[in-house]
């Protein structure tokens, strides 16, 4: 599995933890500032070749 450690778009630190599940999207709040900031859902997509 390929996961991408996201990072606070604010302060740049990877130090942040998941909070909760909003709207099909991921909430995260940085352990290092007070930012909370979300990450759309990855979901499987279908290749347009096969479209």
């Amino acid at each position: 599995m390929n996961t991408k450690i996201p990072h606070c778009p604010k302060c740049h630190a990877k130090d942040d933890v998941k909070h909760g599940m909003s709207d099909g999207k991921q909430p995260y709040k940085c352990k290092a500032c007070p930012y909370h900031f979300t990450i759309p859902k990855l979901g499987k997509g279908i290749d347009n070749y096969y479209v």
